[in-house]
C-alpha cells in the first residue's frame, strides 16, 4: 500500500480491460439513472412532439446527457479494483 505522497503504479496484473470489466452496469442505483434517463427522454419526446419549433436547446439536451452519463461513472464505475492500493480513488 503505497504512503501519502507516494506515487501509484498499477501491480503487473492490472489492466484497462480489467479496468473496465470490473464494471457493474446492473445495481439498484444505476437502475435508477436508467429510470431516469427514460423518463427524460421521454419528457423531451413528447415535448418536442407538441410544440412547434425547438422547445428545448440541444445545449441543455448535452448538459443533462453528460450529468447523467458523470452519475453513471460514479455509480457503476470500478472503484474497488483500485481502492486497495491507492485512496485517492475514492
Amino acid at each position: 500500500m503505497p504512503f501519502p505522497g507516494q506515487a501509484f503504479t498499477p501491480a503487473a496484473g492490472d489492466s484497462f480491460a480489467a479496468f473496465i470489466g470490473a464494471w457493474d452496469l446492473l445495481n439498484p442505483v444505476t437502475s435508477l439513472v436508467y429510470l431516469g434517463i427514460a423518463g427524460y427522454a421521454t419528457g423531451l419526446y413528447r415535448l418536442q412532439r407538441r410544440s412547434r419549433g425547438q422547445a428545448v436547446p440541444l445545449r441543455n439536451v448535452l448538459y443533462a446527457t453528460a450529468g447523467l452519463l458523470l452519475v453513471t461513472v460514479s455509480v457503476a464505475g470500478p472503484l474497488d479494483v483500485y481502492a486497495e492500493r491507492a485512496f485517492w480513488v475514492h
